[in-house]
């Protein structure tokens, strides 16, 4: 089957309050939405790298999706998926993995309607769980605030709470919200601030506050002491390199890391995740999935990959600052602090984006 048609469509906007992270957190979002047509079918993809984060720029992205708008780009609905992903990807470089994961959202989601099932079913032959955790993400800085903010995380149906630190800075707010909420679950995401100096003590105070996980917490993270971390240590940044990947599930099997962090826009697609993934678990290790404050397309394909990694720790897929600029879209597998199983064909959009 030949893709009669790939559109792009950039998308901009201005966020409402700064998405955390970088040097002063990011406050501007930019990305191009991604159109594949066949058979008077649509299949919808999005690719936003984030700026200072991710591996390319929005530029290089486009260039590449538009090469590939300008060749045939040929499909076999009734071939195996990993030999439809592979044949359209191959154009487009490892070192561009958020082109990667918008164009094989696209074909996800095409594949999937001309099959008449959902992505994650695509993607993972039998049922996964009916409803599957979501964490949010605290934007609170104010002590008072904050505390107010996780308790009504948790009545909407947040499984989970997140905190990013500045570097050490940061803990009187995890101490507040665990003094208040004795049995949330909790984690911490330094995004790689601390300083090696720092480290050990962090963890011990993170593993005395019962929390669930830290977020890879320094740079070139490594634990050489005999016993394990005292709290449980996940990858994330630095799976932005080849050799951090190849080495995560010795690392794992050693007991230096409990498991891994899955960003597609980061790995280069669902299926680069899913193969992570089963490395990772093989080993002993878990893995959940997350965002890189992109849009509600980019977090329906994230959570129709939740859906098929099945039972883990609660996904990083709660509502976010960024969806807001990627009006037009509603999906079936995500929606507030919830991802559940669904039957609709792609990744289950209740209307056209």
């Amino acid at each position: 089957m030949r893709v009669e048609r790939l559109e792009l469509e950039d998308v901009e906007g201005r966020l409402e309050r700064p998405a955390p992270g970088g040097q002063a957190g990011w406050t501007f979002r930019r990305g191009v939405r991604i159109r594949l047509h066949a058979q008077g079918l649509v299949g919808l993809g999005e690719s936003a790298p984030l700026p200072g984060y991710s591996v390319e720029t929005l530029s290089e992205v486009r260039a590449a999706l538009v090469e590939v708008g300008a060749r045939e780009l040929v499909v076999e609905p009734a071939a195996p998926v990993c030999e439809c992903l592979a044949r359209a990807l191959r154009t487009i470089p490892s070192e561009l993995p958020c082109a990667r994961f918008g164009l094989e959202t696209a074909l996800l989601d095409l594949l999937s309607r001309l099959r008449g099932v959902p992505v994650h079913r695509l993607l993972r032959g039998d049922a996964p769980p009916p409803r599957l955790p979501v964490a949010a993400l605290l934007m609170g800085e104010d002590v008072v605030d904050v505390v107010k903010e996780a308790g009504r995380a948790l009545e909407v149906g947040a499984a989970a709470l997140k905190f990013k630190l500045a570097g050490d800075r940061g803990w009187a707010r995890v101490e507040a919200v665990r003094s208040a909420l004795p049995d949330a679950t909790l984690r911490l995401d330094f995004n790689q601030g601390l300083s090696r100096r720092a480290l050990r003590p962090a963890l011990e105070r993170a593993a005395r506050l019962g929390v669930e996980l830290v977020e890879e917490p320094t740079q070139a993270w490594s634990w050489d002491h005999a016993a394990p971390p005292p709290c449980r240590v996940f990858a994330d940044e630095s799976l932005r390199e080849q050799t951090a990947r190849r080495e995560l599930p010795s690392r794992v099997a050693a007991g230096e890391l409990a498991g891994a962090v899955l960003k597609p826009a980061l790995l280069g697609g669902l299926s680069s995740c899913l193969e992570l993934a089963e490395q990772v678990r093989a080993a002993g290790g878990e893995c959940f999935v997350t965002h890189l404050f992109d849009g509600p397309v980019a977090r329906a394909a994230c959570a129709e990959l939740a859906l098929a990694l099945g039972a883990g720790p609660a996904h990083g897929l709660a509502p976010h600052v960024g969806l807001g600029i990627w009006p037009g879209f509603e999906a079936a597998a995500v929606s507030g602090y919830r991802i559940t199983s669904h039957d609709r064909p792609g990744l289950g959009q209740e209307r056209e984006a």
